[in-house]
């Protein structure tokens, strides 16, 4: 309802300009000759039409798809078609005011806004843009063409994960999007791990066995080495996948080509897969600027991209700009908030407000040790996050961007201790 009234307000202004516009035309024809009333409101309303068509597409209704010239003439022509609506309307009141009801040819102009800006805009926001704010409408899985094999990398990046790892590989096998190849990069398990995964008979599953450990860090960046399709999506080897998760994130991508990150709700289960927790930011699928995204992520010291299973990227895009970094670095625990970051400053983010994936919790997992046993560590990991991005200088930080950050970090730190201590009771 917040964003609607936002949206109405925007539109308010866009109304507001084109009323300045239209007037003015309307004026001038009046202050020529009083008979010109009519001529003078038709011309106004084309010239603030083509002026609304713009500011609507661009600030009010936008969603950053890519508009081919078939949408854009269609929506051309519903702007137009809608706004003549109005027109036949307010013409048809304007003959009633002045010529029956003898009100003045200044005010009847005024009296038809306070019907018309309303009409216009529930037109605009349920007809003439309907389509750009359902953008995962357009396609179907025929729609798709594959012209890349594979199309998706899903890599796993395993240490001894044997507990979990057959579950996590399971939710692929059973992906409704079967154009992908998983590849399972094993640190030096001392476990059953690698046993595990070569007992899949699937040509698409292989396993990389590193020769040396590499770390958490450097694994995931032998992951996206190993990676020979379109898209890359990391798994870790406790979480799931729902069945739905990559012909969604796929979809994302092939619909919207300013789209470098794509990411979605999820749901914290515990180790027997009990779902505990649904994580869902946003009520319906967006578009968001990928330096908005960025502002808000740092502002509330959240990485709202979520874990590295929630996410896709573009796999170019991440050899391109060395998402994982180097295993040296002091923030491991942040690498997979790091990389959608890095991948944010390039492009848009899309975020599917359904849950795609299922985040497990454990006493083993990695997250929940790091938040019970070396909160100090953890704590300096994201404020090394945040002055690398400051340092970086693309989006500019200031001292009071900094003192906030390092505030919400330890309530975030402390709200977390709080949850997984009673949730996973």
């Amino acid at each position: 309802m917040i964003g609607l009234f936002k949206q109405f307000i925007k539109f308010g202004f866009v109304g507001a300009l084109n009323t300045i516009i239209s007037l003015t035309i309307y004026y001038l024809f009046i202050w020529i000759d009083d008979g010109y009333y009519i001529i003078g409101n038709v011309i106004g309303f084309i010239v603030s039409t083509l002026n609304a068509y713009l500011l609507n597409s661009k600030f009010v209704f936008s969603k950053k798809t890519k508009q081919n010239k078939a949408r854009k003439f269609n929506e051309i022509f519903k702007t137009f078609l809608s706004y003549g609506i109005s027109l036949g309307l307010s013409t048809l009141l304007l003959y009633l005011e002045v010529s029956i009801g003898k009100i003045s040819e200044e005010t009847a102009p005024i009296i038809n806004l306070m019907i018309t800006i309303p009409l216009n805009f529930c037109l605009n926001k349920f007809w003439v843009y309907k389509k750009k704010e359902n953008v995962m409408r357009e396609n179907t899985v025929s729609d798709i063409v594959e012209k890349h094999e594979p199309l998706v990398s899903i890599c796993i990046p395993t240490y001894n994960g044997a507990l979990f790892i057959a579950d996590a590989i399971d939710s692929v096998l059973n992906q409704t999007y079967t154009n992908w190849e998983l590849i399972v990069s094993d640190d030096g398990s001392t476990d059953k791990t690698t046993d595990i995964v070569k007992s899949y008979n699937d040509k698409r599953i292989r396993i990389v066995e590193n020769s040396g450990k590499h770390g958490l860090a450097g694994n995931f960046k032998n992951c996206v080495h190993q990676a020979t399709g379109k898209y890359f999506k990391l798994l870790c080897q406790d979480d799931l996948m729902y069945k739905d998760c990559l012909k969604k994130e796929v979809f994302a991508f092939e619909n919207n080509p300013s789209v470098t990150v794509v990411t979605g709700a999820s749901n914290i289960i515990k180790p027997n897969g009990q779902v505990i927790m649904k994580r869902q930011k946003y009520k319906s699928d967006k578009i968001f600027d990928g330096k908005a995204f960025i502002k808000k992520t740092f502002s509330d010291a959240r990485n709202y991209y979520s874990e590295p299973s929630i996410t896709m990227f573009k796999t170019q895009d991440a050899v391109e700009n060395n998402v994982y970094g180097d295993e040296t670095v002091p923030f491991y625990f942040c690498v997979d908030w790091d990389a959608a970051v890095l991948l944010s400053y390039i492009g848009d983010v899309y975020y599917i407000s359904e849950p795609v994936a299922a985040f497990r919790t454990s006493d083993e997992s990695t997250s929940v040790k790091m938040n019970a046993d070396k909160k100090k560590v953890l704590y300096q990991m994201q404020i090394y996050f945040f002055e690398r991005h400051r340092k970086l200088g693309k989006i500019k930080f200031n001292e009071y961007d900094f003192i906030r950050f390092k505030i919400f970090v330890k309530l975030n730190m402390a709200a977390r201790n709080i949850i997984y201590k009673l949730k996973l009771k």
